[in-house]
């Protein structure tokens, strides 16, 4: 087996085994495992912030597991990142993820349960009176759009920056899902970001610049999208930390949001001797 780097020139060779949203994703580390037949074996991303990197992504072909292609992948990423010096590495996943639970917990990996997530059904969100009532009420002009371009993003990034946000509200997002509303000067007044975790979409993080009608129309705008993509049986999941958004979801779905409530995430850190 060979390690290498993944980058433009050889990233469609790694396609089958990773989304377009992570091998297009320049902020992030891509290594990859060829086999001893020359093909494309495991695939393995990670983001550096404080010096501690973070596994987004770690894939082998469900062909060839079994061979020691995971344990190859991650031992050669950990003395890479060793060598750059870093602290440590982290990575969260589902508790039903057995495969990657074992091959970390079997790497020196420390586990335990995240905090405290919802997974709410989007048809709970999306079926409500109030979901109704906002969608009578919204603009006929809206500033509503994607992350389709640089201008867009480049906008979010700097109303992150004046808001002192976390700049992780990047971490593998979907341009595709998120939605951003704007202003009449093309300023970036809030929005929903959000990663695709399988077929669910995961919340990064809901902003607004404190009005009920930007809301409305960042909610307005999320629903069109998820509509349109055909994204209506899947969840909708976030965390503790957002009490944002557990309040709206509360607000939304008319139900308690300990209603959906789970406990099945894993986190996971491995810090490097010095």
């Amino acid at each position: 087996m060979e390690i290498t780097g993944i980058t433009g020139d050889n990233a469609a060779f790694f396609a089958p085994l990773c989304p377009g949203r992570i091998l297009d994703d320049e902020d992030s580390v891509k290594i990859g495992v060829i086999d001893k037949d020359g093909y494309a074996a495991g695939i393995c991303a990670i983001k550096v912030n404080d010096g501690l990197a973070r596994l987004e992504w770690i894939f082998t072909d469900p062909e060839k597991r079994e061979q020691g292609i995971g344990s190859f992948l991650l031992d050669n990423l950990v003395i890479l990142l060793e060598d750059l010096d870093l602290d440590g590495i982290e990575a969260d996943y589902y508790s039903s993820d057995h495969e990657v639970d074992f091959l970390l917990s079997g790497r020196e990996f420390l586990t335990g349960k995240d905090g405290s997530m919802f997974c709410v059904p989007i048809e709970d969100i999306i079926g409500g009176s109030e979901m109704d009532r906002l969608l009578e009420s919204r603009m006929k002009n809206s500033n509503i759009t994607g992350l389709s371009d640089k201008k867009t993003i480049g906008a979010v990034k700097d109303y992150v920056r004046a808001k002192g946000l976390d700049a992780g509200i990047f971490n593998g997002i979907s341009p595709e899902f998120s939605v951003v509303n704007m202003d009449s000067n093309g300023k970036v007044t809030g929005g929903i970001f959000v990663s695709e975790a399988e077929k669910d979409l995961h919340v990064n993080y809901l902003v607004n610049d404190g009005s009920v009608r930007g809301m409305c129309e960042i909610l307005c705008g999320f629903y069109d999208v998820i509509t349109e993509k055909g994204k209506t049986d899947s969840r909708l999941i976030f965390t503790d930390q957002n009490d944002y958004i557990a309040n709206l979801i509360e607000k939304l779905t008319e139900n308690d949001r300990e209603k959906y409530a789970v406990s099945d995430h894993i986190y996971a850190l491995k810090l490097f001797d010095r």
